[in-house]
């Protein structure tokens, strides 16, 4: 049973629409991977500077309004990965989140 964290617009899963039926492991890292950025090397790395919405977003602890966020910056399918202009800022605990809510 997903926890208050995890849990994706109830127990629906309407908040992971969109990222498929494939929800093998390597596919799901892949797709958060496209989805997030990690906020410190936004710039250094890729070039990035980040709006205050994709930055403000290290502070969402609810996957569901973090995919929310997601989709506010650019509603393309979950499953197509974002450039990095296009993703929202993270940290470590916001990917591994977002990865194990999505493979529930």
């Amino acid at each position: 049973m997903p926890g208050r964290f995890t849990r994706l617009d109830g127990d629906d899963g309407s908040a992971a629409a969109g990222i498929g039926d494939d929800r093998e492991i390597r596919r799901v890292v892949e797709i958060v991977q496209g989805l997030l950025i990690y906020d410190t090397v936004a710039q250094p790395f890729y070039g990035v500077e980040l709006t205050s919405t994709q930055a403000d977003a290290i502070h969402e602890r609810d996957t569901a309004r973090l995919l929310a966020i997601v989709r506010a910056v650019d509603d393309r399918p979950l499953d197509e990965a974002r450039p990095p202009a296009s993703r929202v800022g993270a940290r470590c605990h916001a990917f591994s989140r977002l990865t194990v809510a999505l493979l529930r």
